[in-house]
């Protein structure tokens, strides 16, 4: 029966809210500036205990960016123009730190420290990496919006670390957090799920995102007004905090996931695009799904130029969810080669289609909507 009535909702949410006659689309990417897969040799370490790194496209893809890799996924989004000369636009969910591990170590794992991300581009490439962001603002390529402080629940990983758990300290050791949970052969949460397990009224979240957004604006001189909560996971709370220090808009899917709260769930919220919630936030759907690094075997383009002619029929800007870990090459050139030549694909596809496409990115199109 429950599943009828969200089947039911979801059907309404489709029609009800903001629409426009205009083609827009807008790519959403996410986790960019976060460290994920430290190497090829950590991956070969996790096997040898047993995690299936094998089971899951991120463990396996997703790494820190290069210089290379943005070069690469520029090069590609330059090539196009829509109808007023404005090229595909990136919406580039940044997150802003990540663990000290070497800090964190020295606090026998009792407290959480971190370093800003652009810190891992001189740890990782010995380069300033951040200037190749730059480089694709005035382009026009990409454009950053807010995606959280760091991808990592601190509590529940620094939990585990504590208790020796033995796929966790060897990730540890390898600088890694992000070990995926489906794979592991004990039962855990997502150590990626910033916002799960966190009660309204806590502290922390206010700290998370105050320092997030501090070093948003440090980095790139301005604040963003858009969102994007780690996992799709998130409660009032960060919506209220949001809303004081900037937010606008969340963005994420029909179906807003609430923290698990003392193992007990607490299930979604559905929300639609044009809908604003008791703190005045409002909403950016996804409705195209382009992640080619997750099945190698699906027709990505055909698919995904399905949902944009589903988006425009319904008088829906077309809003493209797709993540970082398909334009990544450090551990696995191929999977950046095939994910940029199937954008490639796409791009040319939407041009050919609609001629009078408008690209746009999240913070304008939520302008466009809400104010």
């Amino acid at each position: 029966m429950n599943r009828l009535i969200n089947k039911g909702i979801e059907f309404i949410n489709q029609y009800r809210g903001w629409k426009t006659s205009e083609k827009i689309v807008v790519f959403e990417s996410d986790d960019w500036g976060s460290i994920r897969t430290s190497s090829n040799d950590a991956l070969k370490d996790l096997r040898k205990i047993g995690v299936d790194v094998d089971k899951c496209h991120f463990m396996l893809n997703d790494a820190l960016e290069s210089i290379q890799d943005l070069d690469s996924l520029f090069n590609v989004l330059v090539k196009f123009k829509d109808m007023r000369g404005n090229h595909p636009q990136f919406t580039f969910n940044a997150i802003m730190a990540n663990p000290d591990f070497q800090k964190i170590r020295e606090s026998e794992f009792s407290t959480f420290f971190y370093r800003p991300f652009t810190d891992e581009y001189e740890i990782h490439f010995s380069q300033n990496t951040l200037k190749t962001w730059h480089i694709g603002i005035s382009e026009g390529v990409m454009y950053p919006q807010f995606h959280g402080r760091e991808h990592v629940n601190t509590k529940r990983w620094l939990t585990d670390l504590k208790n020796k758990r033995k796929d966790t300290l060897l990730g540890y050791d390898h600088s890694m957090f992000g070990i995926s949970g489906h794979i592991v052969t004990e039962k855990r949460g997502s150590y990626l799920a910033v916002f799960d397990e966190i009660g309204h009224g806590s502290i922390l979240i206010e700290q998370i995102i105050a320092d997030g957004l501090k070093i948003f604006k440090d980095t790139f001189q301005f604040s963003p007004k858009t969102f994007i909560a780690p996992n799709y996971i998130w409660g009032n709370q960060v919506e209220e905090v949001s809303k004081r220090y900037g937010i606008q808009s969340m963005q994420g899917s029909s179906s807003q996931i609430l923290p698990t709260i003392h193992e007990k769930k607490q299930g979604v919220v559905k929300n639609f695009l044009g809908k604003k919630s008791k703190s005045q936030i409002g909403y950016l759907i996804r409705n195209v799904l382009f992640d080619p690094s997750s099945n190698l075997n699906k027709d990505w383009v055909d698919s995904a130029l399905k949902q944009i002619e589903s988006s425009f029929k319904n008088n829906r800007p077309a809003i493209i969810d797709t993540h970082r870990v398909n334009y990544i090459g450090s551990l696995n050139l191929k999977n950046r080669e095939r994910g940029l030549q199937l954008l490639s694909d796409l791009i040319d596809g939407i041009l050919k289609r609609w001629p009078d496409v408008q690209f746009s990115n999240s913070e304008k199109l939520a302008e466009k909507i809400y104010n």
